[in-house]
């Protein structure tokens, strides 16, 4: 398990996130649609197996935190529930193949973003990703509209350093 690289840690704490070790959410709490606290439970580290890695087990003891968002980012893998009807394309990895500029996947009203898409990145990647789909995803079901028009491809060339010399003498 690859674990956060310390500068992305030090952004975090200077941009007020709070870490909490062994704590394991056990549900998200809310009223009108808002989320409003979290309930954690307590853990301690049990005893070591055979690797000597000493897993964190509950302690039966809970705390619930008062919060206004969540970002859920557990797991490393898709889980497709009901979606994959078969047609669905998949990488290696297990991600969806999807279009680069539209997010549409093989099966046509499936659009996907973040992590399906991409693999595991940063949140904000995903939320970016998220934005981007979104746009063809409503265009999709208002019949008559296209996917692509007035999208930007993001096809790039270096610029040439010849030319831009020239231009600035």
């Amino acid at each position: 398990m690859e674990r956060a690289d310390p500068e992305e840690v030090k952004e975090a704490m200077t941009e007020g996130v709070k870490f909490r070790y062994l704590s394991a959410p056990t549900e998200i709490l809310g009223e009108a649609g808002k989320v409003t606290d979290i309930k954690l439970e307590i853990m301690e580290r049990g005893k070591p197996d055979e690797k000597g890695r000493r897993k964190p087990v509950g302690t039966g003891k809970f705390e619930t935190l008062p919060i206004d968002s969540v970002i859920a980012a557990v797991g490393q893998t898709v889980d497709w529930g009901g979606l994959d009807t078969g047609k669905l394309e998949k990488s290696a990895k297990g991600t969806a193949l999807a279009d680069a500029l539209t997010y549409q996947t093989a099966e046509p009203d499936i659009f996907v973003g973040g992590d399906v898409y991409t693999g595991p990145k940063f949140a904000i990647d995903a939320i970016a990703a998220g934005k981007e789909a979104a746009i063809p995803l409503h265009r999709y079901v208002h019949p008559g509209q296209t996917l692509t028009m007035g999208r930007d491809r993001r096809v790039y060339s270096a610029l040439n350093p010849v030319f831009i010399y020239k231009a600035l003498t």
